[in-house]
């Protein structure tokens, strides 16, 4: 569950005074979410963020991220993660960059073959030595036995225990549960054309964790989603939440991410049931998300996302 009482910025300022016992100057709020808040500082002329939340194993999954060492996907460093403040803190280097989702038509002109790139260098990263499928802990390792098996939990009424009680929730909002049955039931059915095979997913680039600057991505943040599984959901994910991004009106992603494939030699089967799959999945994540926290809005828009690509 969110924290009940939100980090103030003096709450960060008095915790960073303590444990580095010294005086950082200014904490700014930089960043929140669902599942925590960020605050920017500056020490020994470095520019960090630190972050608290309920659930270390995010900050921990962040961390392994930054041994993946791939050229197209630079992650933060994490200095530190430890318990704060009746939760879990950490603290990165902080990011610099423009976020996809506040990037012009021109900026994601540039950023599109990026994005793509960053793609394949996760497709490239041996995980045979990583346990599972499906979402994946602090120590790399995931528990579903199969991609399908991943897939197919979306209905249940946990997605992780931290969302507990989210199908009550949606079952009493108007006009969201019949809608999101049928999604379930027409994500059975593509599910069999979805590979078993594993690959390193991140699971959320459109929520505000990959920045561009310079011609580059200059980092890739919030591992707390990455799974194990289908390198097509990445794509399916940024498809199907392209429409909350103004800057891409009338860009057809499909079409230059097929471009792209097959430029780059990769054949890849079924790709248009694939990507309906991933997108009807990410719908019916979103609409959990936004059941549990009440946002009628936003899961009314992700509901009429959804409905098109229900038979």
């Amino acid at each position: 569950m969110p924290q009940p009482d939100p980090v103030s910025a003096e709450d960060a300022r008095a915790f960073l005074t303590q444990h580095l016992d010294q005086d950082v100057g200014p904490v700014a709020l930089v960043g929140e979410g669902l599942w925590s808040r960020s605050f920017g500082f500056a020490m020994d002329g470095l520019d960090l963020v630190i972050r608290f939340g309920p659930h270390r194993d995010d900050f921990d999954k962040d961390r392994r991220a930054t041994s993946f060492n791939l050229r197209d996907l630079p992650v933060p460093h994490v200095f530190a993660i430890g318990e704060a403040l009746g939760g879990a803190f950490t603290i990165t280097e902080r990011a610099v960059g423009t976020r996809l989702g506040d990037l012009d038509a021109a900026g994601w002109r540039g950023a599109i073959p990026l994005l793509f790139a960053a793609l394949d260098d996760m497709r490239s990263l041996d995980l045979s030595d990583q346990p599972g499928h499906g979402e994946w802990d602090g120590t790399g390792a995931a528990k579903q036995r199969s991609w399908r098996d991943h897939l197919l939990t979306v209905e249940t009424d946990t997605i992780g225990v931290r969302l507990r009680g989210w199908r009550q929730r949606l079952r009493d909002a108007p006009g969201g549960d019949a809608i999101f049955r049928a999604g379930v039931e027409e994500l059975s059915h593509l599910a069999h054309a979805c590979p078993d095979e594993r690959w390193l997913v991140h699971g959320s680039l459109m929520a505000g964790n990959v920045r561009v600057d310079g011609g580059r991505i200059s980092a890739v943040t919030g591992w707390r989603t990455s799974l194990y599984g289908d390198f097509l959901y990445d794509m399916a994910t940024v498809e199907f939440w392209a429409p909350t991004v103004p800057a891409l009106e009338g860009v057809h992603l499909r079409g230059l991410f097929a471009d792209h494939l097959r430029v780059t030699g990769q054949k890849v089967p079924d790709l248009d049931a694939r990507m309906t799959c991933y997108m009807i999945h990410a719908a019916l994540t979103g609409m959990a998300a936004s059941a549990y926290t009440g946002d009628l809005a936003t899961l009314a828009a992700t509901t009429a996302r959804l409905i098109p690509l229900i038979r």
